[in-house]
């Protein structure tokens, strides 16, 4: 049986413990496939992925990114260590197609 003490000091350990950025990739389209090659070559349906460690499900993480001279901030929520931001590209225009 867990106390909620336990279940409080449980949750502290977790919030020390550092959280980390593993990997950060691309993937095409709702089947989410993984872009292998260095460039894309269209922007519309990149999906970014985020693969973190130690961080809270509902935790908010901010990237700043700089392409071809353009600053975007892009934020997502962690699920399962994880956020998947679907078409993040889309409606920018950065690069023609």
């Amino acid at each position: 049986m867990q106390t909620n003490t336990e279940s409080k000091e449980s949750k502290e350990t977790q919030d020390k413990q550092e959280k980390e950025i593993l990997e950060i990739y691309f993937s095409y389209g709702e089947e989410c496939e993984r872009v292998e090659q260095e460039y894309s070559k269209c922007q519309d349906d990149l999906n970014l992925h985020i693969i973190t460690k130690n961080y809270n499900d509902g935790e908010l993480i901010e990237l700043h990114i700089n392409i071809e001279g353009e600053n975007i901030m892009i934020q997502g929520r962690i699920q399962d260590n994880e956020v998947v931001i679907k078409n993040v590209f889309k409606n920018k225009e950065m690069w023609e197609c």
